[in-house]
């Protein structure tokens, strides 16, 4: 009742000091409107007793009026300035105490909502869920890691591939090579023998060498076939997990919406006969219900996409400062921190824009029922045009307010993508000079 009793005080204060303001802005302009007809008058009496002895006598007199009339002016010209500021200040206050009395109602509403909602029924909801959250954003952050291992694994096995072909050319040459001498050996008639020795020899070691080689690519094949298994199970078990933890929450947030909406039906029943006389009771059930899906959407918005964000986030990064180092964490820290300002700044005035676009909208509404309602008026007196006139006018400005809401939408997209792949685009070119 303070604040309220306050409120209306400011706004009293303020009515008081704009009729204030109004009266001297009239006062101003008959102020002007009579220096005018003085001004006029000198120089019609200038003209018409122009040698005469008195003319010096009413030129000062002229010139007096003239100057109480220039100090009037700027008197009036600080008192209005005076009262722009005062009115500012007024506003200024006005906003303050309305943003008092919000917080003091969310204070209250965290009083009264927190014990219905998180009970102890809801401790193993919470309990649940935390436990399915930290282990599919874990998986989530572990799913790059598993690819980058991939990746390597594959760039192992094509190295393996060429070095076993660098090998096998090796060896075919030493053959061909001892081969050549053998055949040299049994044309002087020395070692026919010993030259057949010699190839079986390196046919067998290249055998050999063939079949270790094959192993290998193999061993290494398994390997990227289970690092690309567990990389899908991983993305795969992080959406499970991630989407039971929404489950948890929904039932938690189910449950204490339940409690709520039951003990505001067992309050209105509580309530004596003169408050339903009093208000309306549709009124009344029309708030609550209000109030309950305003109620699940905050909820739903905090607990099971915002929890995730900010523990997603913290793991993130964990990760990048420990394995890349204090500068691309920043980098990151900057960037989010820059995303998050410029979203919600764009996101207060879309906020505004929407809320003017939705009242011109009712005003299109209303004026279309009233004109329409009164068609027989419209056609007897022949104001159609009039009428089309101004709504030809309120479709404009609600024309204006669709442009205007669809390029903030513009700006906060581009605004958003600009920032974060400058952030990006950073973070590559540190890795890059590195």
């Amino acid at each position: 009742m303070e604040a309220l009793s306050l409120e209306q005080k400011l706004a009293d204060s303020y009515e008081a000091q704009r009729t204030k303001s109004i009266r001297m802005e009239k006062y101003e302009l008959a102020l002007q409107e009579a220096t005018q007809s003085i001004n006029l008058g000198a120089n019609v009496t200038k003209d018409q007793i122009e040698g005469d002895s008195q003319f010096d006598y009413w030129a000062d007199k002229v010139e007096a009026v003239t100057d109480n009339i220039d100090r009037s002016k700027e008197l009036i010209g600080t008192t209005v300035q005076k009262l722009r500021n005062a009115e500012v200040d007024i506003e200024h206050e006005i906003k303050r105490q309305e943003q008092k009395r919000l917080n003091t109602q969310r204070r209250n509403m965290l009083r009264l909502f927190g014990p219905m909602i998180f009970n102890n029924a809801a401790l193993k909801y919470l309990q649940l869920s935390a436990i399915f959250l930290l282990a599919g954003k874990c998986l989530a952050l572990a799913s790059p890691f598993i690819l980058k291992c991939l990746i390597d694994s594959i760039s192992a096995v094509s190295i393996s591939k060429f070095g076993t072909a660098i090998a096998g050319f090796g060896a075919a040459a030493a053959t061909k090579a001892a081969a050549t001498g053998a055949a040299a050996k049994v044309a002087t008639g020395v070692a026919t023998g010993v030259a057949a020795k010699t190839a079986a020899t390196a046919t067998a070691a290249k055998a050999a060498g063939s079949t270790v080689a094959a192993a290998a690519v193999k061993m290494g094949l398994w390997k990227v076939s289970i690092g690309v298994l567990l990389f899908g199970a991983s993305k795969i078990a992080s959406t499970i997990l991630v989407q039971n933890h929404v489950i948890q929450m929904t039932k938690l947030i189910q449950e204490g919406l339940e409690r709520v909406s039951q003990r505001a039906f067992s309050h209105l029943h509580e309530l004596d006969l003169g408050f339903h006389k009093q208000s309306s009771s549709r009124d009344s059930v029309f708030a609550i219900n209000r109030a309950l899906r305003s109620l699940d959407s905050g909820l739903r918005f905090f607990l099971c996409f915002f929890s995730g964000m900010i523990v997603e986030s913290a793991f993130l990064a964990t990760a990048i400062g420990w394995n890349c180092g204090p500068i691309y964490l920043l980098n990151m820290v900057a960037t989010m921190g820059a995303y998050i300002a410029f979203s919600y700044q764009k996101a207060q005035e879309r906020m505004e824009i929407v809320r003017e676009k939705k009242n011109k909208e009712k005003v299109q509404e209303i004026f279309q029922g009233e004109s329409i309602q009164n068609y027989e008026s419209v056609k007897a007196f022949g104001t159609e045009s009039f009428e089309r006139k101004r709504y030809d006018k309120i479709t404009s400005s609600v024309k204006d307010q669709a442009i205007e809401g669809q390029r903030t939408l513009t700006e906060l997209n581009i605004g958003q993508d600009v920032i974060f792949y400058s952030g990006l685009t950073l973070n590559l070119l540190l890795s890059a000079l590195q």
